[in-house]
């Protein structure tokens, strides 16, 4: 059967360096091209080893969705391709309620948001 295959456009931004960064989470973005449609895929990358449980990784990637759904992006400035990446962690999230880690981990992505539609618009 085999692995599936990657987009190579996924691929290009995985290696990309972050466009907009915070402490502990970066975003790469392609921009959209005059004549692509007006959509914008969203990527995220949590690596294992950074938060084991996938309860929270999967917790995180549901806070950076909401996050980049209510961001308010110009229509021409939206990009086509954007994936954000968890680049550190810190060691008091362990110990952190759940409720708490929501709240930090909103609070660092709409700052990564605001970066990143500020750069787009530059």
């Amino acid at each position: 059967m085999g692995r599936p295959r990657v987009d190579a456009g996924w691929l290009a931004l995985a290696r990309q360096r972050a466009d907009s960064t915070t402490e502990h989470f970066g975003v790469s973005m392609r921009r959209r091209a005059s004549d692509s449609p007006a959509g914008c895929r969203l990527g995220m990358s949590v690596p294992k080893r950074l938060i084991p449980g996938a309860v929270d990784r999967n917790l995180l990637k549901r806070v950076a969705r909401e996050a980049w759904r209510l961001a308010d992006w110009p229509a021409d400035a939206r990009p086509e391709r954007a994936m954000i990446r968890l680049r550190r962690r810190s060691d008091g999230w362990r110990e952190m309620p759940r409720g708490a880690l929501k709240r930090l981990w909103r609070t660092a992505l709409e700052l990564l948001v605001r970066r990143a539609r500020a750069r787009s618009l530059a």
